[in-house]
């Protein structure tokens, strides 16, 4: 739950914890039960090492891996496939995960 800073004019600032529905701008002190008044300041951020801070920034960026292709390599010849299946129908061993159809 947030805490909320406010001002009585008798004791002085002094905080209260209670949800955004029930904040109002005025509240009964807790101490003589007087008026006081809300104060307005700056949120409260939770702040983090230079360190965590770099690390969170670049997990953010998406990482590109690009494929090396080899130039003599090609797809259109018959002799060659990329299928998980060998010519018997098995399962290619350098991919023994991969299901054929």
């Amino acid at each position: 739950m947030p805490t909320y800073l406010f001002q009585c004019q008798e004791c002085g600032p002094f905080e209260e914890t209670m949800s955004m529905s029930q904040v109002t701008e005025r509240i009964d002190c807790p101490f003589c039960e007087q008026e006081a008044t809300r104060l307005y300041t700056a949120p409260g951020l939770i702040t983090s090492s230079s360190v965590i801070r770099k690390r969170i920034e670049e997990s953010a960026m998406p990482k590109v891996v690009k494929r090396e292709h080899s130039h003599s390599h090609s797809c259109g010849h018959g002799t060659h496939s990329h299928s998980a299946t060998t010519a018997a129908g098995k399962a290619s061993p350098k991919r023994p995960w991969q299901a054929s159809h």
